[in-house]
């Protein structure tokens, strides 16, 4: 086997693939990528047993073959390669010569065989996504997502497809995030999918630079292949019946606060300095015109911040929550106002972005706090 390829195409494309290889694995061939030349086209393997990467390159002055070389081998070498041409030639025994310019390695490889396949997905459900507004569900619902592993069904993004709209579910008990968007879909039957937390990050990575706007994807029970531009990955479904998260979203709400996004977190952020010492709470008081928010610890002090608000009534109410769970929520919504919906002291509220988005809506809902007031 033997290839040259640019160095900052060579470069992007092993950071793409050895993102995933694990450095605790049981199997040690899995600490390494599969180089496969076919034609004008190297093509970059990596797997965990979990997720698989598929990554094409474009290439020059290339013979057909194969080998395995230890990733964080070859990432180091190249990462520290001048701005030139990168030849790699395959000797006897599997030894590796890398030249570039004036540099010039000899490494060991191992014989391709012995690296595993990468599932594909044989009669499933095709169908394709626009990839911005994948990318939106991910950013949206993944802060939600519970990185406790006793909680397997939680560690990932729960996704319903059907025949006009995705929606996206995530939740770790404490909150949950759902984004919902009206988009046309060629299947028959309604998909429900449970996505690891760890292959939505590489969607995301993956799709950052593309120009494609559409995502091929291939579905079955238990595996969903996604295909982008010369990116190819596989992924293990978590398997399981997902809560029903219907159920934990409120139906109807006492008060109803319109308030300045920016306002409210630079509130909260001056807050977070006084709560972080004291569980992250906050105590938020619904007065008449104005929200008056206030965190205290006793070994350091407290802070009140009060904002201006509008709202549907007079009601007035205290609820103490999570001031960190806040303001990730605020951080990923891109609207100028947001809404406040809340029921009482006891019960979950929500924040939403008020948006002329029609086709576009983001729900967060956030549980509260128990303090000695609300008890």
């Amino acid at each position: 086997m033997e290839f040259i390829c640019q160095k900052d195409l060579l470069q992007k494309a092993i950071q793409h693939t050895e993102r995933i290889v694990s450095a605790r694995s049981t199997l040690p061939v899995l600490a390494n990528l599969l180089f496969e030349v076919n034609g004008a086209v190297l093509k970059i393997t990596s797997t965990d047993m979990e997720i698989g990467i598929e990554k094409k390159v474009k290439i020059s002055t290339s013979k057909p073959g194969s080998v395995l070389i230890n990733s964080k081998t070859i990432s180091s070498i190249v990462n520290k390669l001048p701005d030139a041409d990168v030849k790699l030639k395959v000797l006897d025994n599997q030894t590796i010569e890398i030249t570039c310019a004036q540099s010039h390695f000899n490494i060991h490889g191992l014989p391709a065989e012995e690296f595993p396949q990468i599932p594909k997905i044989e009669n499933g459900v095709e169908f394709q996504i626009n990839k911005d507004n994948l990318k939106d569900l991910i950013k949206q619902t993944i802060i939600s997502v519970s990185i406790d592993e006793s909680k397997h069904i939680l560690n990932g993004v729960l996704v319903e497809i059907d025949s006009d709209s995705l929606i996206g579910v995530a939740t770790d008990g404490y909150r949950l995030s759902q984004k919902s968007i009206k988009e046309k879909h060629e299947i028959s039957e309604k998909i429900r999918m449970i996505i690891p937390t760890k292959a939505l990050h590489e969607l995301l990575s993956i799709t950052a630079e593309g120009k494609e706007e559409k995502i091929k994807v291939n579905y079955s029970d238990s595996m969903a292949n996604f295909t982008f531009e010369d990116f190819y990955l596989s992924t293990r479904l978590i398997k399981g019946q997902y809560p029903d998260y219907k159920q934990v979203i409120p139906k109807e709400f006492k008060t109803e606060i319109m308030v300045s996004k920016e306002e409210f977190t630079d509130a909260l952020e001056r807050c977070q300095i006084i709560a972080s010492s004291s569980a992250n709470i906050v105590k938020i008081e619904v007065l008449d015109d104005k929200l008056l928010i206030n965190a205290s610890t006793p070994d350091i002090g407290n802070v009140n911040e009060m904002i201006s608000i509008s709202k549907n009534n007079d009601h007035k109410l205290q609820i103490a929550l999570n001031v960190r769970l806040l303001l990730e929520a605020l951080k990923i919504i891109s609207a100028d106002k947001i809404k406040l919906s809340l029921i009482d002291s006891l019960k979950p509220g929500t924040i939403s972005p008020v948006s002329d988005k029609k086709d576009d809506e983001f729900l967060y809902v956030v549980m509260p706090i128990r303090t000695a007031e609300n008890k």
